[in-house]
């Protein structure tokens, strides 16, 4: 009897549903244990509200969904629009200098900043 494998390759869109449903099941449970885990502690370590943690890890998870929809809506609008593919893209930023790509990594990391902040403010 032959069995069923299958090989996951890095580019593959299974391997990618499966590296989202992966994380999704990593933050579903960490979401149900962190209060059990807050709980076994004393209570009257000084904590204000066991359950500002609960609202920031929500918050973390609110910023990967963000984060993903993001990904998913530039894929589709980058098929729909005909853009040339993220490999072509990456090589044409090689070509920048080297202040145009730090400035371009700065603002990166800046609208990732913005959107986690956005994120715990929504929740909190």
């Amino acid at each position: 009897m032959k069995t069923l494998l299958f090989q996951l390759r890095k580019g593959d869109l299974l391997f990618r549903v499966f590296l989202v449903l992966l994380v999704a099941s990593v933050l579903t449970t960490a979401w149900r244990v962190l209060p059990l885990l807050l709980g076994t502690g004393d209570a009257t370590v000084g904590l204000v509200d066991a359950g500002i943690w609960q609202l920031a890890f929500f918050s973390l998870i609110c910023w990967f969904c963000l984060l993903m929809l993001s990904l998913g809506l530039f894929t589709l609008l980058r098929k729909q629009l005909a853009l040339p593919s993220v490999h072509f893209m990456v090589s044409q930023f090689k070509n920048l200098q080297s202040w145009q790509q730090l400035s371009f990594y700065y603002a990166c990391f800046a609208l990732l900043l913005l959107a986690g902040v956005g994120c715990l403010v929504a929740v909190f």
